[in-house]
């Protein structure tokens, strides 16, 4: 009888666990898309504007990760993205030409020395820091020699404010 009382107690406390987990479990189907973002694989219809962050997948990588201002993420070929307007293209604006102007070169996590400009390489916006500041890494004159800024804006018509857009990205 006693034996039997443990088996008893020990079923209900197994199916009370499996009960508890079922609903946390993970469905066996591919990845939803983030609210009203796209289905992973999508290729959207035209350019991405890369407002959150632009970084390449590895150095020297030509396939760059592009996240746009809803944190929709995108992967796409450096070489289809650009500088300047939604009408640009990688040929006439390459994102090395790309400049964000009065930038502060960053030591050791702290900005120092005068106001420069600099060429993109990549970025990332920066949250809780106002939302008008960005890590960029890039050059002044030699592309040779990338280093770390941190570049701000004022307000939207700002030149700081421009972002890259990218073409024939595939959503991630």
């Amino acid at each position: 009888m006693f034996l039997l009382g443990s088996i008893q107690k020990a079923y209900i406390a197994c199916a009370v666990l499996i009960l508890i987990t079922i609903p946390s479990a993970q469905p066996l189907e591919p990845r939803s898309p983030k609210p009203d973002g796209l289905v992973p694989g999508t290729v959207p219809t035209g350019p991405v504007r890369c407002g959150a962050s632009l970084m390449p997948n590895g150095k020297g990588s030509n396939v760059y990760t592009c996240v746009d201002w809803d944190s929709q993420s995108y992967k796409c070929a450096g070489t289809n993205c650009y500088s300047g307007r939604k009408s640009g293209s990688a040929e006439t604006s390459p994102l090395s030409k790309m400049i964000f102007y009065g930038c502060h070169y960053r030591d050791n996590g702290v900005d120092v020395g005068p106001p420069v400009n600099v060429h993109l390489y990549s970025f990332s916006n920066r949250p809780g820091d106002g939302g008008n500041k960005m890590d960029v890494h890039g050059w002044e004159k030699d592309p040779n020699d990338l280093r770390y800024y941190t570049c701000s804006w004022a307000n939207k018509h700002d030149p700081n404010h421009l972002r890259p857009f990218c073409r024939y990205c595939t959503a991630w």
